[in-house]
């Protein structure tokens, strides 16, 4: 079996009832560089059940030169013996019509 592994970026929507507006403000003067981790366990620990959906139409292929340099695109191939062997990846080798980084397929 040959697997392709893509890294994206996308946008995901949580919300906070409006009753806890000034609440949330007071967080966000005390923790100005906020993640949106940070505001989502702040939302839990105040017991509030904030809602999680995926922004439709919001994915983004990311390259490496966006991830730290670390790949962003991943061919590999599990054998049987050896476990899986990474074939490619977008900061190595380019696939040819026969072969992944040397490799008949």
């Amino acid at each position: 079996m040959i697997h392709i592994d893509q890294k994206f970026t996308i946008w995901e929507r949580f919300s906070i009832e409006d009753e806890n507006k000034e609440a949330l403000e007071s967080f966000l003067k005390e923790n100005p560089k906020a993640s949106g981790l940070e505001i989502y366990d702040w939302a839990h620990e105040q017991g509030l059940d904030p809602q999680c959906e995926i922004l439709q139409d919001t994915q983004e292929s990311l390259e490496p030169q966006d991830n730290g340099g670390e790949n962003t695109l991943e061919i590999i191939i599990e054998e049987p013996v050896a476990g899986q062997t990474l074939l490619h990846s977008n900061n190595s080798c380019l696939p040819t019509d026969f072969s992944l980084c040397g490799r008949d397929i």
